[in-house]
């Protein structure tokens, strides 16, 4: 599942309902334990079409999306050019990486599909501005069928591994739950995938 696999499915990306509702709810669930102010400044990495970040557009000053794939950002770029208001900006992860502080970097299902997921986390967690929020919402360790008969780099995550990395680079974690529970019909058979989130905060008296 490289570059081209994403490109190829990006326009009819959102036709998915499923992926549609799962954003909506991961974005409710989000809400729930934050409190976004009007001067936030959000990134989506992973963001796809943006299906999570679109979600910020409306109570945030800048959202952000950042992506491998020039097929989803060419989407992110078409939803962009429809909105009323708000600032939207994006980032080919191929050509630049994220340089700026977000009060909010949002990210769902996208961790998997990394190689190091340790880096990445601890990367993403060096952007969060001082009281800011890091809130990453993916998969739990499965049995590799989530994506059947394609594959990804890890079958799913393991929590603590989030955490450590999230703790490691000064982030106090302040959420840790199961918000979804995806359902697939493999070999005849109903499998459920579990989906977390785990939010966490800098702090600047914990650093």
């Amino acid at each position: 599942m490289d570059t081209a696999f994403f490109d190829s499915k990006a326009e009819q990306w959102d036709a998915h309902r499923t992926r549609v509702l799962r954003a909506e709810e991961i974005y409710r669930k989000i809400i729930a334990e934050i409190c976004p102010q009007p001067y936030s400044k959000v990134l989506d990495f992973g963001c796809g079409t943006g299906l999570l970040g679109f979600h910020f557009v409306d109570c945030a000053v800048e959202v952000t999306f950042a992506d491998i794939s020039a097929g989803m950002l060419e989407q992110v770029c078409k939803k962009a050019a429809t909105l009323g208001s708000g600032s939207v900006k994006t980032i080919d992860l191929t050509e630049h990486t994220v340089t700026e502080a977000y009060d909010i970097i949002v990210s769902l299902l996208a961790l998997y599909h990394v190689d190091d997921i340790e880096k990445t986390v601890c990367g993403l967690a060096s952007h969060v501005a001082e009281g800011g929020y890091l809130c990453l919402s993916d998969l739990d360790l499965e049995d590799g069928s989530f994506h059947y008969p394609n594959t990804a780099p890890h079958n799913g995550i393991d929590r603590d591994a989030v955490m450590n990395a999230a703790r490691k680079s000064g982030i106090h974690v302040i959420c840790n739950k199961t918000v979804y529970t995806e359902q697939k019909i493999i070999d005849g058979a109903v499998k459920t995938y579990p989906i977390f989130l785990i939010i966490g905060m800098r702090d600047t008296n914990r650093r």
